[in-house]
């Protein structure tokens, strides 16, 4: 029996994506969860290359806590919530 490529396109994509996929949308849904709605209105995740995740920051308070306070806590709930992923550091950029 013949199948058309549309047919088994999104099977073997999704296939592929899961096996090579570099957890981005993973990771970006862990942070928003992570932060809650009220802090992650603020911040906006918006790359993950080569095991940095790269976060835009609002508010320049938030910014300053970011960086001198919560980035080793928050990079380890992340590597635990997304093991596997290589996400291996956190950089804040002020919008």
């Amino acid at each position: 029996m013949s199948k058309k490529i549309s047919d088994l396109l999104p099977r073997i994509l999704a296939s592929i994506q899961k096996q090579t996929g570099n957890g981005r949308e993973e990771l970006f849904v862990a942070w928003q969860e992570l932060l809650g709605p009220s802090m992650s209105s603020m911040t906006k995740p918006v790359s993950f290359l080569e095991g940095v995740l790269t976060v835009e920051v609002k508010s320049a308070a938030l910014y300053s806590c970011l960086c001198q306070y919560e980035r080793s806590r928050l990079l380890k709930s992340l590597q635990e919530k997304c093991p596997g992923i290589g996400l291996r550091t956190l950089r804040f950029l002020r919008r």
